[in-house]
């Protein structure tokens, strides 16, 4: 029963709170399932159980559980405490107040150098216009960012110069992020973008992983699947 109150704190801790995708959360239920499973076979058949725990492969059965059990403990611990050390080296740190925890003045390649004050990829703003020119906040995910190219090859970048072109002191800002998905594109917007008052606003969807449900993962419109 130790063992069995073991795998079940542990399992409570992963997966707590529990997420609304259902292909977590059938591994949980799956999981659990056995577990009572477990227990009720050890309610109703203790004879047979303890004929099944006297024998010599249930010994050795029992050193590998606890090992396995022992090791994904220790390592979900150890994990736990580095990851604020490995997240430094991200794009993500929540030490910072900045939108989502973006890393704000990291190097990244391009005319820019750094990351903006607020951990986006694009240069300091204002949120007061300097002029009466086009002003364009563009969202969403690595695309948008420019993961693989430099700042200044960025289609926002270059969106932006070609409106320069036509309209001095026009503005395209860049507010993509990697990783992040419509959702968190409606947050930048609401949390963030609108306080630079845009006359329009650039949303760059990805088929891969906006539109589509990433590991089976259920995306709900209208109350249709």
């Amino acid at each position: 029963m130790v063992l069995l109150t073991t795998i079940f704190v542990f399992l409570f801790s992963i997966y707590y709170p529990l997420p609304h995708y259902n292909h977590h959360a059938d591994k949980l239920y799956l999981l659990l399932g056995l577990l009572l499973s477990w227990t009720l076979f050890l309610t109703f058949f203790p004879k047979l159980f303890g004929q099944v725990v006297n024998r010599r492969s249930s010994y050795w059965i029992r050193i590998v559980l606890c090992n396995v059990l022992l090791f994904l403990v220790m390592a979900e611990i150890t994990l736990r405490l580095a990851d604020p050390l490995l997240a430094r080296s991200g794009l993500f740190d929540s030490r910072y107040n900045t939108p989502f925890g973006l890393v704000p003045h990291r190097p990244t390649e391009g005319s820019i150098g750094r990351t903006n004050s607020s951990g986006f990829r694009d240069r300091e703003r204002t949120r007061e216009r300097a002029s009466a020119a086009s002003r364009i906040v563009a969202l969403g995910d690595s695309f948008t960012w420019g993961a693989g190219i430099t700042y200044d090859d960025t289609f926002v970048t270059l969106l932006e110069q070609k409106l320069q072109a036509e309209q001095p002191g026009a503005e395209v800002m860049n507010l993509g992020a990697s990783g992040f998905q419509p959702d968190e594109y409606l947050s930048v917007l609401t949390w963030h973008g609108l306080q630079y008052h845009p006359d329009l606003v650039l949303m760059n969807f990805y088929i891969g992983n906006d539109f589509l449900p990433s590991e089976g993962a259920d995306i709900v419109v209208a109350g249709l699947r």
